[in-house]
Order: C-alpha cells, then structure tokens, then sequence
C-alpha cells in the first residue's frame, strides 16, 4: 500500500511556500519607493535647450510608506563655506542653490506619484494647502526614474532625474 501523507505534505508545503513568496512580493510592490535615493542621471528639455548630466549635482530623495524628503543641489558650482562672519552675498550663494522639502506622497494612476509638500525652504513651494507636484515614475529594481514635466520643468519641456537605491 502506498503512503499518501508524504506527498500531501509536500503539495501542502510547496502551496505554503509560493503563498508566502505571493505575500512578499505584493508587500515588495507596496514599497517600491520606500528608501534612500541618491540622484546619479539628470536630463532637462526644453524647446531652447537639451542636455544631460552624468555627473549630476548632489540631491537626495527619502521615501518611506507615504512620506518623502528631498534634499537638493541642483547647480554643480561651487558654495561659499560659510562663517558667523560671512556676507549676505555669500549666504544667498550658499543657499540660493540648495533645494529642500518634504511631505507626504502618492502614487497615482498612469505611473503618476502626486508629491504634496508640507515644508519647504522655499516659502513659494509652499504657498498653498495643494503645494506640490506631479510626475510620472518607473520603478526598474534599484533604480528609480522621476519625470517632472511642470513645477521647476520648462514650459513645454521636462526634467528627468535617474536615482539609484542607496541601501
């Protein structure tokens, strides 16, 4: 007689085991976005002007579930260091190119990721309750690419950042 507990066990196993491999992936889709981003690619377009970066200024993007931070530099030129005794012109150097906000996000239909800023250096970022941006995304593995076509983009153009995962 041929034992059928054996094999029932392993149908029941192998049933277990692609349930939970089912479960890890819906919760890895769930948190595409979630970590530390660091900009390594930057393409901008407008009906004037056309160029890439490999060598991008130094922006840093943190997603965690429905939560962002943007840290950004967005000119390659060099700032002032900056001392109690520094002038106003090298304060406004120093800062006037360094972008900084964060809020909380959401992800869209159509690859869309609607970003709603709740504090910013910038006054004018968040000048209203609906402040933000929308761009589209794709998510490839440890890359992320974020296509801004309106808010710091040319009229008629968009900017394209390529982040890597950092963790």
């Amino acid at each position: 007689m041929r034992n059928h507990k054996k094999p029932m066990f392993l149908l029941f196993a192998m049933m277990l085991l692609l349930g939970t491999q089912h479960s890890y992936a819906q919760k890895k889709k769930k948190n595409d976005f979630a970590g530390a981003w660091m900009i390594n690619k930057i393409s901008y377009s407008s009906a004037d002007e056309n160029w890439m970066s490999d060598d991008p200024p130094s922006g840093m993007i943190l997603f965690s579930e429905g939560y962002f931070s943007v840290v950004l530099i967005p000119r390659t030129e060099e700032r002032p260091m900056l001392s109690n005794e520094s002038s106003d012109e090298d304060r406004l150097k120093a800062y006037s190119n360094f972008i900084a906000n964060a809020g909380t996000y959401e992800i869209m239909e159509d690859n869309m990721l609607k970003m709603n800023i709740h504090v910013a250096k910038s006054p004018n970022a968040m000048a209203s309750e609906d402040s933000g941006y929308t761009c589209t995304y794709a998510v490839r593995d440890d890359r992320l690419v974020l296509t801004l076509k309106e808010a710091w983009a040319p009229e008629g153009g968009e900017i394209t950042y390529q982040l890597k995962r950092m963790e």
